[in-house]
């Protein structure tokens, strides 16, 4: 997705989002928003936790060691101010956003 359009999506996502929270103002534990959101998360949780271990090995005793080229971008990267990132580190970010705020558009 380039840029323009990612952010232009973005604009329109936000657009929309805020006039239905007007109507839709609290998120409970127990909504579709919440539950749908939650989801979300754990999917994201599952996908990095599944790239994450193609990172590195399992150690004989079930640890797992992270190889050191991982761990010094990780690091590095998560030191850095969202404005400072590299360019694709940014629009990976955004498409977090734009899966966020989908889910809410389609749950308010």
């Amino acid at each position: 997705m380039s840029e323009c359009k990612c952010h232009d999506e973005l604009k329109e996502l936000v657009g929309i989002l805020t006039r239905k929270l007007l109507i839709n103002e609290s998120v409970h534990p127990d909504s579709d928003l919440f539950n749908a959101l939650a989801s979300l998360e754990h999917q994201r949780w599952s996908n990095w936790m599944s790239y994450l271990f193609t990172r590195g090995e399992m150690t004989v005793g079930g640890g797992f060691i992270i190889e050191a080229e991982a761990v010094e971008r990780w690091k590095r990267l998560m030191d850095i101010h969202y404005r400072e990132l590299p360019l694709l580190e940014q629009r990976s970010d955004n498409e977090e956003v734009i899966k966020t705020l989908r889910c809410i558009g389609a749950n308010i």
